[in-house]
C-alpha cells in the first residue's frame, strides 16, 4: 500500500520481476522525481501497462532520478537488485495539461486551431458527398495504367 509522506508517495517494493504501480497520469507531458535508496538499484516503468510490463519508457537508477511521461498511462517501479524489499518514491514536479478549447480563437493553442480547421474542410466535404455522390475519380498519373492488373496472390491473407 502506498503512503504520502514529504511530497512524495512511498511505496515498499519486494525484491522480484513483478511490477508494482505507484503513480498514475492523464497528462500532455509530466516530470516525475523517483527516489530509491542510493545504496540500492530499482527499476521504473512508464506508460500503459499491458501484457505484465510497462509499454512506455524504463530505465534503472540509484537514488534521485527525474523521469518524463507523456499522454496518459502509469509509473510502475520494482527492486532491481534483489537485495530485499526497500522503499521507492515518486512525486509530480511539473506538468502540462492537455489543452481544452474554451473562449475566443486567441487563447487556443495554434495547433488546435488547425486541427479544428481540419475537421471543418473533412466534414464540409462528407456532407458534399452525402448529398451530391462521389466525384469522378482523378485521371491517373503519366505512364500509369487506367486499371492496375488483378492480384496474382488472391488468397495471401
Amino acid at each position: 500500500m502506498a503512503m504520502e509522506y514529504g511530497g512524495y508517495r512511498w511505496l515498499r517494493v519486494e525484491p522480484g520481476d513483478k511490477w508494482r504501480w505507484i503513480q498514475e497520469y492523464v497528462m500532455l507531458s509530466a516530470d516525475f522525481s523517483l527516489l530509491c535508496p542510493a545504496d540500492r538499484v530499482c527499476e521504473f516503468g512508464s506508460g500503459m501497462f499491458s501484457f505484465g510490463r510497462p509499454r512506455g519508457s524504463r530505465g534503472k537508477w540509484s537514488g534521485a532520478k527525474k523521469i518524463s511521461a507523456y499522454g496518459a498511462g502509469s509509473i510502475h517501479v520494482r527492486v532491481a537488485d534483489k537485495l530485499g524489499p526497500c522503499l521507492v518514491g515518486v512525486a509530480i514536479i511539473n506538468f502540462r495539461l492537455v489543452p481544452i478549447a474554451r473562449g475566443n480563437e486567441q487563447s487556443v493553442n495554434p495547433i488546435w486551431v488547425e486541427i479544428m480547421d481540419m475537421y471543418a474542410r473533412v466534414h464540409s466535404a462528407y456532407q458534399d458527398w452525402r448529398k451530391n455522390g462521389l466525384p469522378p475519380p482523378p485521371p491517373p498519373p503519366e505512364g500509369m495504367p487506367e486499371r492496375l492488373p488483378d492480384d496474382p496472390f488472391p488468397n495471401r491473407f
